[in-house]
């Protein structure tokens, strides 16, 4: 038995036929809205005074003059009948990484606490302490005069797309996200690099860029397809209530008889090919000669700098160049490319007028596709590779001198 000193609320009621029924009740309600099981230590003692699960609800009490606590994350305790053989894992006794002391009686207060998730990582979640009395805080079986304490997670993604979604964070495994799933945040990551990628589950797509979910904004994730195919856009909200932040990930749709509209629309109007790729990403897109097309930008962490490489239909002449996008992500706006100077050489000035210049893949080696254009002439049709320029942070001026000037 215990000898600790608890404090309970006593209440006397009395019905119309004189009997006197005396209540005691706990001061304290341990909501758990979280995904994680949870203990309430009293800030001064080793024990557990409160043990809830996910959706579970335990009224508590301190010791007489208590009023501070810490949270833990423990273990959920293995079902009966478990064979005594097994190796016993934590019990809710065994807790790691408490959060920091709070008081439990700061009505009003909400608070964001910090604690070990028992998997190497740090699970945030959100504080606030109400009256039971409140409208939107009832929970059943408990006095009016006791306060609440309700911890949800504080980061959580919402899966509104209609696929299976893969999600992780830089340094861990991917984790499944089902369509009309939900799942909390755990950080592996100090605060300043925390980052996030989704992918179509099962490869469908690579990567998208590393995008922070911090700040209050939306923008568009845009995951690269395999083979050729078209791109997967995503549109990610980050809502932010209080100290709670949600992640909505929703398709950019487009319609029967259009493709998604995005952004910005990138287009060419010169006979020179181009090759695209937004300053600081990996990724390179490919422009026809005179052709346009639907653009956004890899990363919604770097600069909208795009580097811009030109070459002609024989690829004798070569030029680079910047150019910064303007206006915000929902603008639509054109940007034109047109070599100044004396235009560009090419099939043309052998006397072959390019028909055609289309970006496209090959196949090639162990079914290794190869970007590069689709080349069609009255006489012939062929295939020019691309190939990625020597990476420049400067910009500007080629490795052959040539400059690319834009309109």
């Amino acid at each position: 038995a215990s000898s600790r000193a608890v404090r309970l609320q006593l209440g006397a009621a009395t019905d119309s036929c004189g009997s006197v029924t005396l209540s005691l009740v706990a001061p304290y309600v341990l909501v758990n809205r979280t995904r994680s099981h949870l203990a309430l230590y009293a800030n001064w003692s080793a024990g557990a005074v409160a043990h809830a699960a996910p959706a579970e609800s335990r009224p508590f009490s301190l010791s007489q003059g208590g009023t501070s606590a810490r949270l833990g994350v423990v273990a959920p305790a293995l079902p009966r009948g478990r064979p005594s053989s097994e190796p016993p894992t934590a019990g809710v006794e065994d807790s790691v990484g408490l959060s920091s002391a709070f008081r439990v009686d700061a009505l009003g207060n909400e608070a964001c606490v910090e604690l070990d998730d028992r998997r190497g990582g740090v699970a945030e979640m959100v504080l606030s302490i109400s009256s039971a009395s409140l409208p939107h805080a009832p929970v059943p079986g408990v006095a009016a005069s006791s306060l609440v304490l309700t911890l949800r997670d504080r980061f959580v993604m919402h899966n509104q797309t209609r696929v299976t979604l893969q999600w992780r964070q830089p340094t861990t495994p991917h984790a499944d996200l089902p369509a009309g799933g939900t799942t909390p945040i755990g950080w592996r990551a100090p605060k300043s690099d925390r980052l996030l990628s989704v992918r179509l589950a099962g490869g469908a797509t690579h990567w998208c860029e590393p995008f922070s979910p911090d700040a209050a904004w939306e923008h568009l994730l845009k995951l690269r397809s395999h083979a050729g195919l078209d791109h997967v856009y995503l549109r990610v909200s980050v809502v932010v209530s209080g100290s709670r932040s949600r992640l909505v990930l929703r398709h950019l749709d487009g319609t029967r008889h259009a493709k998604p509209r995005m952004p910005f629309r990138l287009v060419n109007d010169s006979a020179a090919l181009l090759a695209i790729q937004q300053r600081g990403c990996p990724h390179w897109d490919l422009l026809g000669a005179r052709e346009s097309m639907g653009y956004a930008p890899d990363s919604t962490r770097l600069p909208a700098v795009l580097r811009i490489h030109g070459t002609d239909a024989s690829a004798a002449w070569q030029a680079d160049a910047e150019r910064a996008l303007e206006g915000d992500d929902k603008a639509d706006r054109d940007v034109p490319f047109e070599p100044r100077g004396g235009g560009v050489p090419g099939a043309a000035a052998r006397g072959e007028a390019l028909l055609m210049g289309a970006p496209c893949e090959r196949a090639g080696p162990n079914n290794q596709l190869c970007k590069g254009w689709l080349l069609l002439t009255a006489a012939a049709v062929s295939f020019l590779p691309f190939e990625p320029p020597a990476d420049d942070e400067t910009g500007g001026a080629s490795a052959n001198g040539a400059a690319l000037a834009l309109q």
